[in-house]
């Protein structure tokens, strides 16, 4: 049997018009029989047939006038060869074009994340950073999901799409190329993606998200914080953890971003106070947040500001978000082009139901591509996608999530959005089995960075959480690689459990060694009381807490110490002394043995 292909630049056809459909009998040369008819909403809508139609070199190129009926459906290609008919089925739309104003806004929002691949002594333990940028797997595209987006871009330069290129996957790259132990073709490959977001950038093709640091489930580590009375740390760490993911975004890609990826879409209200604090403009939900929520509700296909803050909220469209990201592979181009005609006939849905909206198709941007394996001919789908979204611009135009904003502002508020994740607004796939004993685990060392953080006077904590060259900052850095959401997903095997605890073992050897540097020096009785002298070797002032203990607590005294001093203090006598730096304790002595 001949190949036999057909091509149509259009997936949305205005009635009446004139189109132009490229025929392709492989081999072919002389004129075939070639009949066309449209079937919409069920219903043979439209017949005609050409005879003679003449092929040169297997092409021919065929004119005909979309019916005047509207309607959703296909078009079905016949070629007559001899006693065989050949057919082809491509779905179309038949749809008068809106005003320009009520184009439906199309908003591809891809979240790029790899958790930090290295451990505190820098040996590399997760590849994905790497792969997904050098091994190709796709025919017809160089390289792995990251070089293939970009290519799409290159190919698509009237597409605009929203970014995240997560802070920690930056950071990976960056880290990768000051690296003298990296190959050369892995260091040029690397660079030149680096560059391509870069650029992407620089031309307003893409807008780029921000985000917390590493890829922390916020909500759920608010909550199990605040329950073990660490309330007040965590969103201490949350709130740095974004002030370094969105300091990362502006200097790797030399963009400020205006809005945050929300990791997990997992929403919780005190997250409106840390975003608030950043000067965080907007976020992107799920339409299961939106399906429980509370306020002056329409539908999924415009913004909302959230209640008492400058917040704007838009809510994916799950439907079609899920369906790029559990995209089976296609298997050929022609079943990756249908794959994507289908998707713009299902986009012209959501067109009618809601002339002038906006609609947010948000997901995961590498792993629709490659997870669980490698899928070659999902590129080939987006491809197919974006150009049909080019060429159907009467009908569509894609923007960012700022520019959505311009045309269509926020009109309605929403007063609260219910607490959860994308699944199912849960929170059990990063808490359930052996992961509770990991949560567990890292909360017990993480009170140390506490302890640490607020042994510090609050001026000197704001600067060294700036410093990169500070202990607090690598603590603060270990505990947020720690609580990575990524590692915890996959935390009942290696090397996910490894790199939890070797990260919050790193968090906590930081904090015990500066915390270490304030020591009892001496203790006497003196008078029936106790002489206590307390030491500081480091580098800067410590604030910590003496508690004389009997059947109940005698006296507590809270003490500054100057960077390398000493000081004397006098306390009554009791049966025990206890140095904290609350949470933790620092020593506990008895006292009956003092003479």
């Amino acid at each position: 049997m001949r190949n036999f292909s057909v091509k149509l630049p259009h997936v949305i056809l205005a009635p009446r018009q004139v189109y132009t459909l490229e025929v392709y009998l492989e081999g072919f040369d002389g004129s075939a029989e070639l009949a066309l008819e449209f079937v919409l909403e069920g219903k043979e809508a439209y017949l005609v047939v050409l005879e003679d139609v003449g092929f040169e070199s297997g092409l021919a190129k065929v004119g005909f006038k979309a019916p005047e009926v509207e309607g959703k459906g296909t078009l079905k290609v016949m070629v007559r060869l001899e006693e065989e008919w050949l057919e082809k089925n491509l779905p179309v739309v038949v749809a008068k074009p809106p005003s320009h104003n009520n184009k439906l806004r199309v908003v591809f929002v891809w979240h790029f994340h790899q958790a930090p691949a290295f451990y505190p002594d820098g040996s590399m333990h997760s590849p994905w950073a790497v792969k997904y940028v050098v091994e190709d797997f796709a025919p017809g595209f160089r390289g792995g999901p990251y070089a293939v987006h970009l290519e799409i871009h290159r190919r698509h330069p009237r597409i605009k799409d929203v970014d995240h290129v997560s802070p920690s996957l930056l950071s990976v790259w960056n880290d990768l190329l000051r690296r003298g132990d990296v190959n050369e073709n892995v260091r040029a490959r690397v660079s030149e993606v680096m560059e391509g977001f870069k650029r992407l950038a620089e031309t307003g093709s893409a807008e780029f998200l921000g985000s917390v640091y590493a890829h922390t489930v916020q909500g759920y580590v608010l909550k199990l914080f605040e329950e073990e009375g660490l309330g007040s740390f965590i969103r201490e760490l949350i709130g740095w953890e974004l002030f370094l993911g969105l300091k990362t975004v502006t200097e790797k890609l030399g963009v400020e971003p205006r809005g945050v990826w929300t990791p997990e879409m997992f929403w919780c209200d005190e997250l409106a106070d840390l975003y608030s604090s950043r000067r965080v403009k907007y976020t992107v939900l799920c339409d299961q947040h939106f399906s429980k929520a509370v306020g002056e509700l329409a539908d999924i296909y415009e913004p909302y500001r959230l209640e008492g803050t400058d917040i704007v909220v838009f809510f994916r469209d799950r439907a079609l978000s899920d369906w790029i990201s559990f995209l089976g592979d296609p298997g050929s181009e022609e079943k990756a082009d249908e794959e994507a005609r289908r998707f713009v006939a299902a986009l012209h849905d959501r067109l009618r139901e809601k002339p002038g909206g906006v609609v947010v198709i948000a997901l995961d941007g590498e792993n629709w591509m490659v997870m669980p394996e490698p899928k070659p001919y999902t590129p080939h789908f987006l491809d197919r996608l974006y150009g049909y979204l080019e060429n159907d611009s009467e009908y569509f135009e894609t923007v960012t999530l700022s520019e959505a904003l311009e045309k269509v502002p926020p009109r309605r508020r929403i007063t609260r959005i219910p607490r959860g994740s994308w699944i199912g607004l849960s929170e059990t796939q990063w808490v359930e089995g052996k992961r509770r004993s990991l949560w567990t685990y890292v909360l017990k060392r993480l009170k140390w960075v506490a302890g640490y953080f607020y042994a510090l006077p609050a001026e000197l904590r704001e600067e060294m959480l700036r410093d990169p060259e500070t202990s607090l900052f690598k603590a603060f850095l270990a505990a947020a690689i720690s609580i990575d959401s990524d590692y915890f997903w996959y935390a009942w095997k290696e090397p996910e459990k490894t790199v939890i605890r070797t990260w919050a073992d790193e968090a906590v050897r930081i904090s015990k060694e500066e915390l270490g540097k304030v020591f009892i020096s001496d203790i006497h009785l003196e008078n029936g009381n106790l002489r206590v002298e307390l030491t500081n070797r480091a580098d800067y002032p410590l604030r910590v807490t003496l508690k004389v203990l009997s059947d109940e607590e005698l006296q507590r005294t809270t003490v500054t110490l100057k960077a390398n001093s000493r000081v004397t203090i006098h306390l009554p006598l009791g049966d025990e002394l206890i140095l904290e730096a609350s949470p933790v304790t620092l020593r506990k002595l008895l006292l009956n043995e003092l003479s």
